[in-house]
């Protein structure tokens, strides 16, 4: 007869303990300790968690928390987690079960990295996301060759036109550097829908991400025509950010400017490269790869206003985007 198992939550205080488990177990970037110091700019709290069985941590969930108006209070959310090493039903039983006694709120919201159902009791998939519904994430370990073969002919021909523009590629970070690319942000049709960010944001996502961060920018001649912002770890690499001009040559830039960033994150020895972060109409991310990756939204109700609260969300009004 087998023994019961023990469960316990802990709450993580130690950075390079918390990032060596994520790292450990192949835990999605948006999981590391850094990316949740960026969030709390934003006005969210965070908390590190580890499910404990038997002495032994099976699983690590950065769970954010955002106030909300009276009368929800506030919403929990994990994004691209939680990272389970085994025993995942348990893990989600222990996690919600300790959510709902610690924490007051209107509902508990996940977005695991894979295309799995959350198990357990009472939750329910949501068609509203705060990450990318669906991407398309790379398997760097194919030659640049087949690569490009899964792009579409569109994408390799502004590829092609870019080649030999007199475009260079150069990776960015001093502050002079993150602010001409946030001036390009705010004025790129690409920039997050809802309340703008803020340049100080910009700067949290390079001193908070560390090494976990990284930025390239497309120049022609002096002036920056298009970014992009990963944020990465030594299994994959995920764009967070881009920007660029609208006009014609810019266009293909932008797309000259993601392959030359996707060779060198490949040179780096990183193992996936996720396009969904970003670039997340269908019809976009077609172009990058044969095969569309889809991520599940699951949220579990933690009060009577649950019902009120996802109707609003579906109105349009994002409740933890992120």
């Amino acid at each position: 007869m087998m023994e019961d198992k023990q469960y316990r939550i802990e709450k993580c205080d130690s950075k390079v303990q918390w990032d060596e488990f994520v790292l450990e177990h192949h835990g999605h970037p948006m999981q590391l300790w850094g990316w949740g110091d960026v969030r709390t700019g934003v006005g969210w709290q965070v908390d590190r968690l580890f499910v404990v069985e038997d002495d032994e941590p099976i699983a690590a969930v950065q769970l954010l928390t955002k106030r909300l108006p009276r009368p929800f209070t506030a919403v929990m959310y994990v994004p691209r987690g939680p990272v389970i090493v085994r025993s995942k039903t348990a893990v989600y039983e222990q996690f919600a079960a300790y959510v709902k006694h610690e924490y007051k709120g209107v509902a508990l919201v996940v977005e695991p990295d894979d295309d799995g159902d959350v198990t357990g009791a009472g939750w329910r998939e949501s068609d509203q996301h705060a990450q990318a519904g669906q991407s398309v994430v790379l398997d760097l370990s194919k030659a640049d060759g087949v690569l490009l073969a899964d792009m579409s002919a569109t994408v390799r021909e502004h590829i092609r036109t870019a080649i030999g523009t007199g475009l260079t590629c150069k990776k960015l970070g001093n502050p002079d550097d993150i602010a001409a690319c946030y001036r390009l942000y705010t004025q790129s049709p690409r920039a997050t829908p809802g309340k703008p960010l803020r340049e100080k944001y910009f700067h949290d996502l390079s001193d908070k991400l560390g090494e976990f961060s990284a930025l390239f920018g497309a120049y022609d001649g002096e002036e920056l025509v298009s970014f992009l912002w990963l944020t990465l770890s030594e299994m994959s690499a995920v764009e967070i950010y881009r920007g660029a001009t609208t006009r014609g040559r810019d266009i293909q830039a932008d797309a000259w400017l993601r392959w030359e960033v996707i060779r060198r994150i490949k040179q780096w020895g990183v193992g996936h490269y996720d396009v969904g972060g970003v670039a997340n109409e269908a019809d976009t991310l077609a172009g990058y790869g044969a095969h569309l990756n889809r991520f599940g939204t699951f949220e579990l109700p933690l009060s009577p206003l649950y019902g009120v609260w996802a109707r609003a969300g579906r109105r349009g009004r994002s409740h933890y985007a992120i």
